[in-house]
């Protein structure tokens, strides 16, 4: 059987190393909410109208950056609909309420929206 301590049993070496490593998991458990929110975002426009607009085109179709992201190239359908399912297995680990109440308890429901 393990042996089971405390935080407060621990020496401040190993304290301090906990701390460091919550100082990287709590903002990061806060960019991945947020991220999550922009691609539950475009989910849904992408149900709305753009998975139909889709069917329209030839896989190797481009569609030309227009979002003012510098360095940004055009995109073929194909690595759109790459991008919707990578997405979609993306909110399938982190859109649940059970998650969701994780990431507002590791960094404060304000730091999750955005």
């Amino acid at each position: 059987m393990a042996n089971l301590t405390t935080y407060n049993a621990l020496p401040q070496e190993d304290k301090d190393a906990f701390q460091a490593y919550l100082s990287i998991l709590r903002p990061a458990c806060s960019a991945l909410a947020i991220v999550s929110n922009h691609i539950d975002v475009a989910d849904v426009a992408f149900d709305a109208r753009i998975s139909t607009l889709l069917n329209g085109f030839s896989s190797d179709d481009q569609l030309p950056n227009t979002t003012g992201l510098d360095g940004a190239l055009p995109l073929s359908i194909a690595q759109i609909n790459a991008f919707n399912t990578l997405f979609r297995a993306v909110l399938a680990l982190t859109n649940t309420a059970a998650q969701r109440q994780a990431f507002s308890a590791a960094c404060g429901p304000r730091n999750i929206i955005g």
